[in-house]
């Protein structure tokens, strides 16, 4: 009540990213917050932005990672999640009360996919209506899904809208700003994906950990910076060297993602053959030519026009509830190996950010160990972006450049 007796003006209501950025807080999730309430601008519907978009799905091509070489390549690797999903808990089918939680927990302003279908959609229909739905999920993530669902229906249900954002920091040598795609699923593959993720989510951060904090661990940034001050402390001769994979996100293997994880989950083995290990590879929608706008022109809707599309044969997609942990699975057979080859060496990775504490005896043969094993599921080192750093001063070995 203000002095006059009458009431106050009425609080400002939260948007859909303030109430986000605050479940986001609930979690612990500090970082994720502060990126829901500034979020990244859009890039230009231009044709040369398409193009540089292409160039970060490459096509799929001889000598990449295939379940045989995977298998040759890292056998310890695949027994051991082996031995992890003999041991685990999980259920092999999904239940029905998680599709249920998924469905009411789904947030109500996400993008639709290639349908327009929106989760508020599915939420109008009622109970028996959404039990329906629920069926649908679950049959998405069980063995029907390869057994039962049409191709074409599984082409449509693999497919995703992609909304291309500029990162921030300048632009790169061709005059445009680097670039993130973003694939925006159809909703019931996004529901599918949600649940299993949730699912598995406990499994997967103590299959992974300690090498890879990626997934499932809550403040992870802040947890590996502790833990390496902690290392260095303890050993004051030892140094630091930061690996970095080129655009790993969309280039590891899915051969051996579906290795790992079909070993150490076998709920996920279905999801991951009917969406990821199809005949083709899921499709991602740009815009349509002409179409720089992408609204209406004069009240009226234009007419429609074919849309751009590439298939996204390699990697997995940012947007999918399930890509962090398809990207984490084929980036820890890599760190099996680096931890193997050196096991007095502290190794630990965000994805396919890699730091590893060793002495500096250790570090010049590091680089070349990790982009063997980093070949080995398609991912690619970028020397360029990884540096080292030595507390005690250490000169830098043979052939690196000094700072």
């Amino acid at each position: 009540m203000n002095a006059g007796g009458g009431g106050g003006p009425p609080p400002p209501r939260l948007t859909a990213a303030q109430r986000h950025a605050l479940r986001l807080v609930r979690a612990n999730r500090h970082s994720a917050a502060a990126r829901a309430l500034v979020p990244l601008p859009v890039a230009a519907r231009t044709p040369a932005v398409w193009d540089k978009a292409l160039r970060l799905f490459p096509p799929d091509a001889p000598g990449l990672a295939t379940q045989a070489t995977v298998e040759a390549a890292f056998p310890a690797g695949l027994a051991s999640a082996a031995a992890f999903g003999r041991r685990s808990a999980l259920p092999s089918v999904l239940p029905r009360e998680a599709v249920d939680a998924t469905i009411r927990r789904a947030p109500r302003g996400s993008a639709p996919g290639l349908s327009g279908l929106r989760i508020q959609h599915i939420l109008a229909v009622g109970g028996e209506g959404q039990g329906d739905v629920a069926a649908v999920v679950r049959l998405l993530t069980g063995e029907a899904a390869v057994r039962r669902v049409p191709p074409l229906a599984a082409h449509a249900l693999a497919g995703a809208n992609l909304l291309i954002l500029c990162k921030p920091g300048r632009v790169d040598a061709d005059g445009l700003p680097r670039l993130r795609p973003i694939g925006m699923p159809a909703v019931l593959r996004k529901l599918a994906a949600a649940t299993l993720a949730g699912a598995v989510r406990s499994d997967a951060a103590a299959l992974l950990s300690p090498l890879q904090q990626g997934v499932g661990v809550g403040n992870s940034c802040k947890r590996v910076l502790h833990e390496l001050t902690a290392v260095l402390a303890c050993r004051p001769t030892a140094a630091l060297l930061q690996l970095d994979f080129k655009n790993a996100f969309c280039l590891v293997s899915l051969p051996a993602t579906a290795a790992y994880l079909s070993h150490a989950f076998p709920l996920l083995r279905s999801y991951l053959a009917s969406v990821h290990q199809g005949p083709d590879a899921p499709r991602v929608y740009g815009w349509a030519p002409g179409d720089a706008a992408g609204g209406e022109e004069g009240g009226r809707a234009p007419a429609p026009l074919p849309r751009v599309w590439l298939q996204a044969a390699r990697g997995a997609q940012q947007g999918d509830p399930l890509g962090p942990l398809i990207h984490a699975a084929a980036m820890q057979l890599a760190l099996l190996r680096l931890a193997a080859a050196y096991p007095s060496a502290v190794i630990r990775g965000l994805h396919d950010d890699v730091v590893v504490v060793a002495e500096p005896s250790e570090l010049p043969a590091v680089p070349r160990s990790a982009s063997a094993a980093g070949a080995a599921v398609d991912a690619k080192l970028a020397p360029a972006k990884c540096i080292g750093w030595s507390p005690a001063g250490a000169p830098a070995p043979a052939g690196w450049r000094a700072r």
